[in-house]
């Protein structure tokens, strides 16, 4: 099995359990969470609309100093707002995968 086909099993199982176990969470809910989950387990995490939706050759996070954009000229300043906790294990999420590299 793909790494990707993998992946997709185990996000429909964690919603499939989601769904069983907590029905009470509304079904936006749930989506919200499996759109989580995808972009945790792509790579993304947070960033994921960010680098879908725009333009650039690097980014940059300076915790809440800001998130820096080069479009190729220069940087550029981009709002976008992320807590702590979930840079820190957005950076620990990237230090794993490049070891597992």
């Amino acid at each position: 099995m793909m790494r990707e086909e993998l992946l997709n099993e185990i996000r429909e199982d964690v919603v499939a359990q989601l769904m069983q176990r907590a029905p009470w969470i509304s079904q936006d809910e749930v989506a919200s969470e499996a759109l989580s989950l995808t972009n945790w387990s792509t790579g993304f995490g947070p960033f994921t609309e960010l680098i879908a939706s725009e333009r650039f050759s690097d980014f940059f996070v300076n915790g809440r100093s800001g998130t820096w954009i080069n479009r190729g000229t220069k940087l550029e300043r981009y709002s976008f707002d992320i807590d702590e906790r979930t840079l820190i294990n957005f950076i620990r999420t990237q230090a794993l995968r490049a070891g597992l590299s």
